[in-house]
């Protein structure tokens, strides 16, 4: 497979998606910021993708758009050579023709990508200590392992920032810890507490995020930050350090914290995967 260069990225997904590229610089490229800006070359294939199958199943193919049951995955490379050295990750894009829910998954291979972030950004001081699990990739006949933790998108109708949310912290505890598989099928059936219109969702309260894991048989623990003000940033690292991510909730929103970072001065940051339009 002959990569390319990636500043002929954005033609190629509009011509394929028949998407404007301004609108792909002004609603995609932040999104992928991460992977984009530190790539040189890239290389598009088709990609069944189980999520992307269900939303169609679930809603889009009751809709006027006329998708394929498969994903645009690409994968980015810092050198002109598909080898696992190079290979900083991968996305996958929706065959949808709406800039704003096109971007699916997020698959960064954290071994190649955060020293490229730490040198991009100049953090060689700062330690990155973040959860992942080993992801096989199959690609020009070669199969390489990725470490790496997934964010998913929500698209804004059948997945909100919850949904999406339950399904970047259940593929990382099915794959690392042997917890249930759970899909967005799974989620969306998964609770009955104020159940009301399903599609479009108008996200999941806290109760119901609890309802959906609880059904799926996964034990959580919900603390209220105002119950535990003194000691909830211990909370919180005594659990990312157990190898268990957080979902971090809001009055409106939430996102998953997946790690921290640690400076040499003791100084620490934590590492979230926000859904609210941004990977990291």
């Amino acid at each position: 497979m002959k990569l390319k260069e990636k500043k002929y990225l954005l033609k190629e997904i509009g011509n394929d998606l028949k998407i404007d590229k301004k609108l792909l610089e002004n609603y995609l490229l932040p999104r992928i910021a991460c992977l984009y800006d530190l790539s040189k070359y890239f290389l598009v294939e088709k990609y069944t993708q189980r999520e992307w199958k269900e939303l169609i199943t679930l809603h889009y193919i009751n809709t006027l758009y006329s998708p394929s049951n498969e994903v645009f995955r690409i994968h980015f490379f810092i050198k002109n050579s598909v080898e696992p050295e190079n290979y900083l990750g991968f996305i996958t894009l929706r065959d949808l023709p709406e800039p704003n829910a096109l971007l699916s998954f997020v698959y960064p291979n954290f071994p190649i990508f955060l020293p490229q972030y730490k040198k991009k950004f100049q953090m060689e001081d700062t330690k990155f200590f973040v959860m992942d699990y080993p992801k096989p990739v199959h690609l020009s006949f070669k199969e390489m392992f990725i470490q790496t933790f997934p964010f998913y998108s929500q698209d804004g109708v059948v997945a909100r920032c919850a949904h999406a949310d339950i399904v970047m912290v259940c593929k990382y505890l099915h794959k690392k810890w042997n917890f249930n598989s759970v899909h967005i099928h799974d989620i969306v059936n998964s609770y009955s507490f104020y159940r009301t219109k399903l599609f479009p969702s108008d996200g999941l309260l806290i109760y119901q995020i609890a309802e959906i894991f609880a059904n799926n048989r996964i034990d959580i623990c919900i603390k209220r930050y105002g119950d535990f003000k003194k000691d909830f940033l211990n909370i919180l690292d005594s659990v990312i350090e157990s190898g268990f991510p957080v979902i971090l909730a809001t009055k409106q929103h939430v996102s998953v914290l997946i790690g921290h970072t640690l400076k040499n001065n003791s100084e620490k940051d934590y590492i979230i995967y926000d859904d609210s339009g941004y990977f990291l």
